[in-house]
């Protein structure tokens, strides 16, 4: 190895983690510390907030109902998935891959549109059901509903991290199991303790995301705790007493955010290369084909199928387009400029993490799991607290806010991906082209991005999906004439236009999938052309 060599690039790496901090923790951070000094001097009269009163515990008592509701269900659907997928020769798995993350790219809200719909009084389900039972037999309000929605929203986050697991354990391990055990023991002595901790980070990570939502309870007429700070916010615009109000949520969340990153301890949350051999396999199954089937039917058609009924005439969706043209440019460009402003110092971070090693190495992973546990409205505020002043005018006065809004909200789950990327390119590669030639420059151009390519490209598309659906920060901070799509879309949805929501919902789910499925093309032929296998999943 040649003198002073060092695999870090510090100067970008440190300006990527000062970035992240500045715009994903500091915003929140100072909001809660305003809180102690609301008149310059220092009170604990606002945290009285903190202090749960008998109407804040049932609020408390219903999100983490709805919360544990949805990661119960996401835990059933999620792992069955991945192994299906992990662990099938079928022909048809290939298919299975791809139609099992289509759930991400249809906004939690949107979900929440077709099943309240279709669970109506007077809607599909129960005008099918009536004539049988004598009445409607489904409610379109409550918990149940609530956690039933969050779950076909989120529950392929549980499917790709526990895939990250099955994929990570070593065929060899599991054919020397086999060959000393039944397969059945086998699962259960290797396999499941293995996998579990992926499976567990999965489980919660939808957990805290459930826990922090707010406009899928609101639709389902549910009052959580992450409404109450929105509408408490939204009347008296007190933004000390919304992060007093917020606080028991928070340390909820922060614990869960613990717990997914001592789970996963390091270990990437998605996997990028397929591993060599076969180990348990799952052979010709009725079982795994019905459940594939149904688990895509209620996840992605139905809802995609109800809200194509409810817009109606094809006549609707060129006057709703025309109308929200506007909104539609906002979004697009908006999604297109954090998806590639997020990756950025994503990959830097990622970088860090996975090669320089010790405490500092093991503090920056640690951050990049904090932001999970903020609520989309407590991050809203946060930057109205920190940008809403003379000085800083020009940032909070235009569209900048809004582009910082939402790179806070994407740019944890960008650094996620990114680190998976990262971790599966072979440290002794870039060793050896330090021996040989030297410089961090060309080590970077020649090994590392090329290697990383296939998943930057997918840490791209989950910025810009996630970018597209973001409602709840972009509400705090949007300024005069910069309306986005999600945003038109939650506003016509408390006005009965369902018409025009569904189809304004169609055209932000076709703008998610048309970017997936463009990057999706650039990585298959990126493939093609290095030799590479691609994404995985």
């Amino acid at each position: 190895m040649p003198r002073g060599y060092s695999p870090i690039p510090r100067a970008p790496s440190l300006a990527a983690v000062s970035i992240f901090i500045v715009l994903c923790v500091l915003p929140p951070a100072l909001m809660f510390l305003g809180a102690f000094f609301p008149e310059s001097d220092f009170t604990l009269e606002k945290y009285r907030l903190a202090i749960l009163n008998s109407r804040q515990l049932v609020l408390l008592g219903n999100s983490l109902a709805v919360a544990g509701g949805a990661a119960l269900l996401s835990a059933c659907l999620g792992v069955t998935s991945a192994f299906i997928i992990a662990r099938s020769k079928a022909r048809w798995i290939k298919y299975y891959k791809v139609a099992a993350l289509v759930p991400l790219f249809i906004p939690p809200y949107l979900h929440a549109l077709a099943w309240v719909h279709l669970f109506g009084s007077k809607g599909p389900v129960n005008q099918a059901l009536a004539p049988l039972f004598g009445g409607p037999v489904f409610s379109n309000t409550g918990i149940g509903l609530a956690a039933w929605i969050l779950a076909m929203a989120y529950h392929p986050f549980v499917t790709v991290s526990t895939y990250a697991g099955l994929r990570s354990i070593t065929p060899s391990l599991e054919d020397a199991a086999l060959l000393a055990m039944s397969p059945a023991r086998a699962a259960y002595k290797v396999i499941i303790p293995m996998a579990a901790p992926y499976a567990l980070a999965g489980v919660f990570f939808t957990l805290v995301l459930s826990l922090t939502n707010y406009a899928v309870p609101d639709l389902c007429l549910v009052r959580t705790y992450p409404v109450e700070i929105f509408i408490n916010f939204s009347s008296h615009y007190d933004e000390a007493a919304a992060a007093a109000l917020a606080l028991p949520l928070m340390a909820i969340s922060l614990a869960l955010a613990y717990v997914i990153y001592r789970a996963l301890r390091g270990r990437p949350f998605w996997v990028f290369s397929a591993s060599g051999g076969t180990g348990l396999e799952i052979g010709p199954s009725r079982a795994a084909v019905l459940f594939a089937l149904v688990s895509v039917l209620l996840a992605s058609i139905v809802p995609a199928a109800d809200l194509i009924a409810q817009a109606g005439d094809p006549a609707n969706y060129v006057k709703t387009f025309k109308a929200a043209g506007q909104e539609f440019l906002h979004s697009a460009w908006l999604a297109v400029t954090t998806g590639a402003l997020a990756t950025i110092p994503a990959f830097f971070i990622a970088y860090y993490v996975a090669r320089a090693g010790g405490k500092a190495s093991r503090a920056a992973a640690a951050l990049i799991y904090l932001p999970f546990a903020i609520p989309a409205t407590i991050v809203g505020i946060g930057m109205i607290h920190l940008w809403n002043r003379p000085g800083t005018y020009f940032i909070y006065g235009g569209v900048l806010i809004v582009v910082m809004a939402h790179l806070a909200r994407v740019l944890p789950f960008v650094t996620v991906v990114a680190m998976a990327a990262v971790g599966g390119v072979n440290p002794a590669l870039e060793e050896a082209y330090s021996i040989l030639r030297g410089g961090n420059l060309g080590r970077m151009a020649r090994i590392v991005l090329p290697l990383c390519a296939p998943g930057l490209a997918a840490a791209f598309v989950v910025g810009a999906a996630l970018s597209l659906g973001e409602v709840g920060a972009t509400l705090m901070v949007m300024p005069p004439g910069m309306e986005t799509l999600p945003v038109r879309i939650y506003s016509l949805l408390h006005y009965g236009a369902s018409d025009t929501v569904s189809a304004l919902g169609l055209g932000l789910i076709a703008l998610s999938v048309s970017s997936a499925a463009l990057a999706g093309a650039i990585v298959y032929a990126h493939a093609k052309l290095s030799g590479h296998k691609g994404l995985d999943p």
